[in-house]
C-alpha cells in the first residue's frame, strides 16, 4: 500500500507550485529526491511491539501527543503536516511543513521525536525522509479530546460522589491513565473549604535528551486544587532531570519550608549521574536528592489559586553521594527533609539568641596598651 504522506507527493506538490511561478517559456526544473521514496519503506515500530504501517505511526504520534495547558482544542478539520528523517531506527530530525499554532506544532514535534523503528536504514546509510499529516493534533480520540478540553480550560468539574482517582482519570485520561500506580495523593498545601489538593506525578520523555528513547528524563507534577464547589484548578509543573540517567523519581508532600506558618508544596526529587568505573572497574552511578518548593501566591483573574516556584537554594536539604559527608542514607524520605528543616530552624534560633559579638562582650576592660589575658590563659 503506497504511503499517502510520502516525500514523493511532497516533491510533486512543490514542483507544481514552482511551475505556477515559472515563466511559460521555461520548463520547471526537476530534481530527483535525495533518498528513496518512503513508499518503498513500510515502517515497523519498536513500540508498541509489532505495530507496522503508517496508520500505526500516526496512532503512536497521537497517543503520545499532549497539548500544553491553556492551548485551544484543535478543530476536527485542523491539521499539522510534519516532516522527519529516520535513520538507525530513530528520528534523526523533524520539522513543520504546515503549521497550526506554536503550541500544537511543538507538541507534534515532541511526539514525532519519540518514535522508534525496528527497521529502516542503518546508521551509515542515507536516512529516509517522511511526511505525516496529523489531524486535530491531540484531540482525535474521545480521551484526547477530554484531556485537551481540560488543559484548555485549566479547570475540571467533579461529579457528586466521584472518587478521587475516578475523577482525575476522567478529566485527565492521557496524563493519568491508570490508578494502579498509587501515586495520587490528597495534600493540604493550600487550606480550602472545598477539600484538599489532589497531586500526582507523571514521568515524561524529553526529546532534547540523548537517552530519551530508553526511558524518561523529566517529571510533571499535576495539582488539582478545589477553589469553588466541585470545581478544581488544574496546574502542571515541570521538573527537569539534573542527572543523565532516566530514573528520576519525584515524591510530593507538604512542609512549612520557610517557617512562616503556611504549608508549602514540596517535591523530593531523586536522580542519578553516571560515573566511569575507572581502570578495570565497571561503570556505575551516583545518587542525588534535592527539593523543589512551591508557595501559594494568591488568585489569578479567574479566581484560580496560583503557585510560584521558590528559587531559594536549600543546600541543607540536598544529598550528593559524591560530596555529602557521612554514610549513604538507605532511604531519603520526606521525613528526612522535615527533620533537616527542624534542625535548620533550631540552628537559626540559637544563632539569633547569641550576642552579636560575644568575644567583645566578654573581653575585660583595661588600660590602653596593657597586656590582657588571651582566651585559654589561666588568670591567678
Amino acid at each position: 500500500m503506497p504511503n499517502p504522506f510520502s516525500t514523493a507527493s511532497l516533491v510533486l506538490g512543490a514542483a507544481a507550485l514552482l511551475a505556477g511561478c515559472t515563466s511559460p517559456d521555461k520548463a520547471p526544473p526537476t530534481a530527483a529526491p535525495p533518498n528513496p521514496p518512503p513508499a518503498e519503506w513500510e515502517p515497523i515500530l519498536e513500540r508498541p511491539y509489532g505495530a507496522s504501517g503508517w496508520a500505526a505511526v500516526l496512532a503512536e504520534v497521537q497517543r503520545t501527543l499532549v497539548l500544553p495547558l491553556g492551548t485551544p482544542v484543535p478543530a476536527p478539520d485542523s491539521r499539522v503536516v510534519v516532516g522527519f528523517e529516520v535513520g538507525g531506527g530513530m528520528v534523526m530530525k523533524q520539522w513543520i511543513i504546515r503549521s497550526l499554532s506554536p503550541a500544537a506544532d511543538s507538541a507534534v514535534l515532541a511526539a514525532v521525536s519519540l518514535l522508534d523503528f525496528k527497521n529502516g536504514p542503518g546508521y551509515h546509510q542515507p536516512s529516509v525522509t517522511c511526511t505525516l499529516v496529523v489531524p486535530a493534533p491531540g484531540a482525535t480520540s474521545a480521551s484526547q479530546h477530554r484531556e485537551a478540553s481540560t488543559r484548555w480550560q485549566r479547570t475540571a468539574v467533579r461529579l457528586p460522589g466521584e472518587a478521587d482517582s475516578t475523577f482525575v482519570k476522567r478529566v485527565l485520561p492521557v496524563s493519568y491513565p491508570s490508578a494502579e500506580y498509587g501515586d495520587l495523593q490528597a495534600l493540604t498545601c493550600r487550606p480550602s473549604p472545598y477539600g484538599p489538593q489532589l497531586v500526582f506525578t507523571q514521568s515524561v520523555n524529553d526529546p532534547n535528551m540523548a537517552y530519551s528513547s530508553y526511558g524518561w528524563h523529566n517529571t510533571d507534577v499535576f495539582v488539582l486544587d478545589p477553589y469553588r464547589p466541585h470545581t478544581y484548578a488544574v496546574q502542571q509543573f515541570r521538573l527537569h532531570n539534573g542527572g543523565d540517567l532516566p530514573d528520576q523519581s519525584v515524591e510530593p508532600f507538604v512542609a512549612d519550608v520557610n517557617a512562616d506558618g503556611h504549608p508549602d508544596l514540596v517535591t523530593l526529587v531523586t536522580y542519578s549521574q553516571s560515573v566511569s568505573g575507572g581502570e578495570g572497574m565497571p561503570p556505575g552511578h551516583m545518587d542525588y536528592y534535592r527539593v523543589e518548593v512551591w508557595h501559594t501566591s494568591g488568585l489569578d483573574a479567574a479566581g484560580r489559586p496560583r503557585y510560584r516556584p521558590d528559587e531559594t537554594p536549600y543546600p541543607y536539604l540536598e544529598y550528593r553521594q559524591d560530596e555529602t559527608p557521612g554514610p549513604y542514607p538507605e532511604e531519603f524520605t520526606p521525613a528526612t527533609v522535615r527533620h533537616k528543616l527542624a534542625q535548620h530552624q533550631r540552628q537559626l534560633r540559637r544563632a539569633a539568641a547569641r550576642p552579636r559579638n560575644p568575644a567583645a562582650a566578654s573581653q575585660p576592660v583595661g588600660k590602653a596598651g596593657a597586656n590582657l589575658p588571651l582566651e585559654g590563659d589561666t588568670v591567678h
